[in-house]
C-alpha cells in the first residue's frame, strides 16, 4: 500500500481536514517522508515518460523526477510535512 494512502487514512480516520497549507506532520511516521518522496518521485517519472522525454539517457532529464519531488516535499510544501515551530 502506498504511503501517501496510509497517511491519508490516518487523517481521515481522525476527521482531520488536509487542504495543501494544513500541516499533517502529526500524522506522518517516522521514516515515511522519505517513502513518500520515492512515491512521488515514482509518479513524477511516470509524467515524464509520458511525455515522451528519455529520462534514461537525457543527462538533463535523468535526476529531474527526484530533484522534483524533493523540491515539492522540502520547498513548495515545506511547512506541511514538519512541526510548525512553537
Amino acid at each position: 500500500m502506498p504511503v501517501s494512502v496510509k497517511i491519508r487514512e490516518r487523517l481521515r480516520a481522525a476527521r482531520t481536514r488536509f487542504h495543501a497549507n494544513d500541516n499533517i506532520s502529526r500524522f506522518v511516521e517516522p521514516g515515511e517522508l522519505e517513502q513518500l518522496k520515492a512515491e512521488v518521485e515514482g509518479k513524477l517519472l511516470a509524467v515524464l515518460q509520458s511525455l515522451v522525454i528519455d529520462t534514461e539517457n537525457d543527462h538533463n532529464s535523468r535526476d529531474t523526477a527526484g530533484r522534483v519531488a524533493k523540491m515539492y516535499l522540502t520547498e513548495v510544501f515545506r511547512g506541511r510535512y514538519s512541526a510548525a515551530p512553537r
